[in-house]
């Protein structure tokens, strides 16, 4: 299988999990339980290292992961996993 789609299965699968089955309205927090998973495995091209970033995707802060792209998508949606772009693919 293909590394990314494996990635992007597991944040979102993690993700849903979080949201659907903690069986309480605890928010997700995004440095506790996301960035680790971005870290280990995209910071490489969607890191702060501009020159290295692809897609224009920054994922090392909150507000990079969750900001509009010029495709009009956001990889992630707080709140609404299945209204990002990272859970779709």
């Amino acid at each position: 299988m293909h590394k990314n789609f494996i990635l992007y299965f597991l944040i979102s699968t993690h993700v849903f999990l979080i949201e659907h089955l903690s069986g309480s309205s605890e928010e997700i927090n995004f440095s506790k339980q996301i960035l680790p998973l971005l870290s280990n495995n995209c910071f490489e091209c969607h890191g702060p290292d501009k020159a290295e970033r692809k897609a224009g995707l920054r994922l090392d802060t909150h507000e990079g992961a969750k900001m509009e792209l010029k495709s009009g998508f956001s990889a992630l949606v707080p709140g609404e996993s299945s209204e990002s772009e990272m859970y779709m693919r």
